[in-house]
């Protein structure tokens, strides 16, 4: 009999069946004892769970009937965790591959710092297995974003043992106690997708709760495959509204209304007048700048207008503004994934 911690591994597919069996295939390789698997379907299109279940028979499937976001469908499986009587929950993304020793270093980690912490894995990119993607975060509060420690280096020989304090612990291997998940919550699904993991990290903070990565529990990430790229309109959308709810949550007024005043600057940059200029000068040199006509300008603001990114950013502050959280209420819906970017 095993005295290993039981660990639940929750898997949300949402129209990813060769990302999902691939994942699959390398979870089913991990050496640990006690563990198990179940696949959240999102309400899936295409012919994921027929294929889940014909090729994993022994792995649990739940399906949800429609697209929850991340947030909803890792809170699905998070409950199932905990109906399981599991230790821990591990909430992977689709799109990685992971190293068989994942589990056994991060419950190894979390005998080390306690149940009352939430634990990330250090993940690389699955295009460059030694380059790093994740290995830790910082969020600055003035802007109300974050960016990824160690990104874009190169891993130099085996990963050191311990732990490394973070910012908050990426959603694409996320590691946390069913006990913790009591005295914490769940994902805030307002947020659907981004964001939700920095904001459980920032409530457990408030409550003495630490973020750690553990450098070695390795896993490969197959970035933004949901998104079709981190500058998609997808992205852009759930990005600029969901940090305003984060920024909402967690900041005090001075800098929330920094943030504001930032997000505002950045959508009014798009009237700024271009610099035209005339005929270029014997030198090479561009020549001196042609005044805009009012319909020249209005012709370039319609031309601005047109561009998707912009036009996502415009909606997201305005899903802000209006309270429409959850689901995207905008044309961005069809490509809204539901895993970490």
């Amino acid at each position: 009999m095993t005295h290993e911690p039981h660990v639940v591994v929750v898997i949300l597919n949402w129209n990813g069946k060769t990302d999902t069996l691939e994942c699959l295939q390398s979870v089913r390789a991990v050496a640990y004892p006690n563990f198990e698997i179940v696949v959240v379907d999102n309400g899936s299109t295409d012919d994921s769970v027929p294929a889940i279940k014909a090729h994993f028979p022994g792995v649990s499937v739940i399906e949800t009937g429609e697209n929850l976001g991340y947030a909803g469908g890792n809170n699905v499986g998070m409950r199932y965790g905990i109906q399981q009587g599991a230790d821990y929950v591990l909430l992977l993304n689709n799109d990685t591959v992971v190293d068989p020793s994942l589990l056994t270093a991060l419950t190894g980690a979390a005998r080390t710092v306690g149940d009352d912490a939430i634990l990330a894995a250090q993940i690389y990119f699955h295009s460059e297995p030694e380059r790093i993607w994740y290995a830790g975060a910082r969020i600055m509060p003035e802007t109300a974003t974050a960016y990824h420690e160690g990104y874009g280096t190169v891993s130099a020989g085996a990963p050191r043992p311990g732990v490394v304090e973070t910012g908050y612990a990426s959603g694409c291997a996320f590691f946390i106690s069913t006990r913790l998940l009591s005295r914490v919550g769940f994902f805030d699904e307002r947020f659907f997708l981004l964001y939700e993991e920095t904001d459980l990290c920032s409530r457990a903070r408030n409550l003495g709760v630490k973020s750690y990565v553990v450098p070695d529990a390795r896993v490969w990430h197959k970035v933004s495959a949901s998104f079709g790229g981190m500058e998609s309109p997808a992205y852009i959308y759930f990005h600029f509204r969901n940090r305003l709810l984060w920024a909402e949550k967690h900041l005090r007024l001075g800098p929330r209304i920094m943030v504001y005043g930032r997000v505002l600057r950045e959508l009014l940059s798009v009237l700024r007048p271009p610099a035209f200029h005339g005929a270029a000068l014997p030198t090479g040199e561009p020549g001196p700048r042609v005044r805009l006509t009012p319909s020249r300008y209005a012709a370039v603001l319609a031309a601005r207008y047109r561009s998707p990114l912009l036009r996502a950013r415009l909606r997201g502050a305005r899903d802000y503004v209006l309270r429409r959280f959850g689901p995207p209420h905008t044309a961005v819906a069809s490509s809204s994934g539901s895993r970490r970017a």
